[in-house]
């Protein structure tokens, strides 16, 4: 990939619900994509395509760009990091001995160290904090599912001098009927996302109830209300300026969410496969304790999924 407008061409880091999504709407857009995948996601792309059923239209991206090694990467094009959180640190590894290549890391996981983790590996200078939104799924390897919500990614760049580069990544995604837009703290957009997926996953793995199933039962609502409560509050212990309005507007969102859906966190546990238990709950524990905040429904309820995981 060549060094000319990096805010126009991408690189997809993984290419399950969420990056295949990004990837291929980016890709039929007309920018140019590279995916990264490994495995099963590499064969299928390199003999089927990638196909997306989505609430947008169906269409495929018959013969996308794919390479197995991040090693191979060469030019500045931004990297969008699509992976799960188990899979991170080693993929942050990958990047800084990218020798040839030089672009911006857009990291989309949903962990609250997230952001940190690719600093530490990186330097602030080439990061671009993000989240994004949208509920999809791995059909199989190469099709994708996208049942609800416009994909909207909300992000910041963590060095003023690639401002101008993400607002031009940010044009590039909204043509490609992703919402963009520019946050003025990302660290706090991070927490509130995390306070989101964690609590509805968390609550409805233990319960083994869709989001539907647990805000409509107010015993299953109060534990919801809990766990977003014991997250916001490690955020803002750990120095993230989240407003007081905080916990009723996840909880609003969360009510907002279509009844039938079910987290991917809670879908991988049920599966009794990976899971990003310990990337979006465990390792808030240790922090809690250091900051002295409690939390007992959030370590109640990851101990038991653990025993669980544990025995399957």
């Amino acid at each position: 990939m060549t060094n000319e407008n990096p805010e126009r061409n991408f690189i997809m880091i993984g290419a399950g619900a969420v990056g295949g999504l990004l990837g291929a709407l980016l890709a039929d857009a007309g920018h140019r994509v590279i995916f990264v995948v490994r495995g099963r996601t590499y064969d299928a792309l390199t003999t089927r395509g990638l196909r997306v059923d989505s609430i947008l239209g169906q269409f495929t991206i018959p013969k996308p760009t794919v390479i197995s090694n991040i090693s191979e990467l060469t030019g500045n094009a931004i990297a969008i990091v699509a992976v799960k959180g188990y899979d991170y640190s080693a993929i942050c590894g990958e990047l800084s001995r990218a020798t040839g290549y030089s672009g911006l890391i857009l990291s989309i996981l949903n962990g609250a160290f997230a952001v940190d983790d690719a600093v530490e590996a990186l330097g602030a200078r080439r990061i671009i904090g993000a989240i994004c939104r949208v509920v999809s799924a791995v059909v199989e390897p190469g099709v994708i599912r996208h049942t609800a919500m416009d994909p909207s990614i909300e992000m910041q760049a963590l060095d003023d001098t690639n401002i101008k580069i993400v607002d031009a990544a940010a044009e590039a995604f909204r043509a490609a009927r992703i919402r963009a837009t520019i946050s003025t703290n990302i660290r706090v957009a991070i927490w509130e996302k995390l306070a989101f997926v964690a609590s509805v996953g968390v609550a409805g793995a233990a319960a083994n109830a869709t989001i539907g199933e647990l805000r409509n039962t107010p015993e299953k609502q109060q534990v919801l209300a809990e766990l977003v409560a014991e997250i916001i509050s490690i955020g803002r212990a750990s120095g993230a300026p989240i407003p007081a309005t905080s916990e009723a507007k996840t909880m609003e969102a969360i009510l907002r969410v279509p009844g039938a859906s079910i987290p991917s966190l809670q879908r991988d546990l049920a599966a009794g496969g990976k899971s990003e238990l310990d990337w979006q709950v465990g390792r808030l524990l240790p922090v809690a304790e250091k900051l002295q905040i409690q939390t007992p429904r959030l370590k109640s309820l990851y101990a038991e999924l653990t025993r669980r995981s544990n025995k399957s």
